[in-house]
């Protein structure tokens, strides 16, 4: 369904200005796709350690473990200044929000805000209604940084196993001395074990 105009119409409709920032600063790109708008903001995101903090017991301070990257969210602020922006985000919707009964997928994203940092993938896991602020009318999409695990390069060993030969002597050997109650006569008056 198309939006409806939120603005005054204005007498020469090709003034309406473009369905993408202009700016490179104010464009951001997810999954292949310039997200259309007026202008992006990204207003959350970065990465951080995953540590894990190990202390003693009655001690004063830890001493930290860092055990790769945790995924950080990452928030997009869209700025639409006319409905033909705001359309035109409706039409690229599915292909890169999240939709009922579709499984969560990674889309690639490139802005300025994050080029220095190594975040080349999110999951958009939320998208808010179209929102008045200002002159404007504003969605927001909360994304999740998309860190595929690696696999551990330890080399696994495994668990002793006992040979089968050692099981034959354990029951011989079990055979030989039997436990006092399974002995004749175990609760006998004079019973002595091994007689």
């Amino acid at each position: 369904m198309a939006f409806r105009r939120w603005y005054p119409a204005v007498p020469d409709e090709s003034t309406r200005g473009p369905l993408e920032p202009t700016r490179p600063w104010d464009r951001i790109k997810l999954g292949g796709y310039v997200l259309p708008c007026h202008h992006a903001v990204i207003t959350a995101g970065g990465v951080e350690l995953r540590a894990d903090k190990k202390g003693g017991t009655g001690q004063n301070g830890a001493m930290p473990t860092f055990h790769g990257i945790d995924p950080k969210p990452v928030t997009i602020d869209l700025y639409f200044s006319t409905v033909e922006q705001a359309n035109a985000f409706s039409r690229i919707y599915p292909f890169i929000c999240p939709i009922p009964g579709v499984p969560a997928h990674s889309v690639d994203i490139e802005a300025q805000a994050i080029d220095d940092l190594p975040i080349a993938a999110v999951a958009v896991t939320g998208c808010t209604a179209l929102l008045d602020a200002g002159n404007y009318k504003k969605r927001t999409l909360t994304c999740l940084h998309w860190l595929s695990a690696q696999k551990n390069k330890k080399k696994v060993t495994g668990t002793p196993q006992a040979s089968f030969t050692n099981i034959i002597d354990e029951e011989a050997a079990r055979a030989e001395n039997p436990k006092p109650s399974a002995q004749p006569g175990f609760c006998a008056a004079n019973f002595s074990p091994g007689a």
